[in-house]
């Protein structure tokens, strides 16, 4: 065990699990040995202390909670997930599937799965068809800890059960959670690609894609259900919409781990009473709910009511409109990057509002002013070449008589010769 290092308590919790060995495939195994034949490291443990105030529980972590051990940082999805569903999520947040490299990560996802009682999908994956398993991050199989017998499952993904041993399933079975390994460098390449991006600083909002999407979580913001609507507007969006449950899990886990006052955001659905139906901002059926119990009452269905998703629970809940704040989330399209600049959005601000309209009409009102002047120049000088043309074609009375007395002149001329 390494000295003149100060453990934290997960790390401490993991002490028992992580035991060196020589042999990677014994780390955490107990076995016995001569007493006076070998030396090893040494674990001290006494009684806590009551007059001290208790430290808080290291396991399982709060949701969200981002975890350092060794060189690592992970994070525990705690949700109904299928392995791809994993995946995105963990894109979302910068990061990947975990891939474990050593006894020592081996010991904390064991840990992880056996602290939270459910086994987690891992960034390990086997080709369609194939049970050639390889990691997401494209790094080398250079350790595994398969249960015996596996993997077995052909084009399928691998998790870490309660046990440690690692198993194979269907891709499109759902674990109740997941380990991302956190990058804290450049964003890395996704291995599920959607056309378009997101914007950069949009409205100063950072954008998460997710799927076909863009979110820009502002739970730092108490707002009015109005307020939201038009804060969404006026970067191009909609207040948040909600179609499917993976959805719903990808808005949970950011609500979750967002630093803000909030309990929740609003959610960008009304009720519309000629169909006698709650549909979304864009007039599109709300055909997925996650309403919390007692679920949508019919008095809750009306114009005056509002809907919002807790950040605790990821549940829909019904309320008034007035007097409750929330936080927002604005959601739009992926696009092409061309359709994103700072400048197509509008400022916060009613006052820099007001300084952009001004600052138009001024520039309106320049422009027109040059033009009038531009053509009324255009007019005069117009005018000078006409008169000009006309002083240089004709003459004066007496020049057109000397004219045609000369004509009578050759003309008599010519009679007498």
């Amino acid at each position: 065990m390494p000295t003149g290092r100060r453990w934290s308590p997960l790390a401490r919790a993991l002490l028992p699990v992580a035991t060196y060995r020589p042999a990677a495939h014994l780390t955490g195994r107990w076995a016995d040995r001569s007493c006076t034949e070998e030396t090893h490291g040494f674990i001290c443990q006494k009684d806590t202390d009551s007059s001290l105030s208790p430290s808080p529980a290291a396991w399982p972590p709060a949701p969200g909670t981002e975890l350092s051990y060794l060189n690592g940082t992970f994070r525990l999805l705690q949700k109904p997930l299928r392995w791809h569903d994993a995946l995105l999520l963990c894109e979302s947040r910068n990061a990947s599937l975990a891939h474990v490299s050593d006894p020592y990560t081996q010991a904390f996802l064991t840990q992880a799965a056996r602290g939270l009682h459910t086994p987690l999908w891992i960034g390990l994956a086997s080709e369609e068809g194939s049970r050639r398993y390889s990691w997401v991050t494209q790094e080398p199989l250079s350790y595994v800890s398969w249960q015996d017998g596996e993997p077995q499952q052909p084009g399928g993904c691998a998790y870490v059960d309660v046990d440690g041993a690692w198993r194979t399933a269907s891709c499109d079975t759902k674990l109740q959670g997941a380990v991302c390994s956190v990058n804290g460098g450049p964003a890395l390449p996704r291995r599920i690609s959607y056309h378009g991006s997101c914007p950069q600083d949009l409205a100063d909002s950072a954008w998460i894609p997710f799927r076909e999407h863009c979110y820009s979580f502002h739970m730092d913001l108490l707002l009015g259900h109005k307020e939201a609507l038009q804060r969404c507007q006026r970067v191009g969006g909609t207040v948040l919409s909600i179609l499917d449950e993976m959805e719903n899990v990808f808005v949970w886990e950011h609500l979750q781990s967002s630093e803000g006052q909030s309990r929740g955001a609003w959610l960008g659905m009304n009720f519309n009473p000629k169909g006698g139906t709650l549909v979304w901002q864009d007039n599109t059926a709300v055909n997925y709910s996650n309403w919390g119990p007692p679920g949508l009452g019919p008095s809750m269905l009306s114009h005056n009511s509002c809907y919002w998703i807790q950040s605790n629970s990821g549940l829909w809940r019904p309320g008034t409109c007035t007097n409750i704040t929330m936080g927002v989330v604005c959601k739009l399209p992926r696009a092409e990057e061309s359709r994103f600049s700072p400048s197509a959005a509008l400022p916060d601000s009613p006052a820099a509002l007001v300084v952009v309209l001004m600052a138009v009409l001024l520039l309106l009102a320049l422009v027109t002013a040059a033009l009038i002047l531009y053509r009324r120049r255009q007019s005069v000088e117009r005018g000078a070449f006409e008169g000009a043309r006309y002083s240089r074609s004709s003459s004066s009375p007496g020049e057109a008589t000397e004219k045609n007395i000369l004509v009578s002149d050759m003309e008599m001329n010519e009679q007498q010769e």
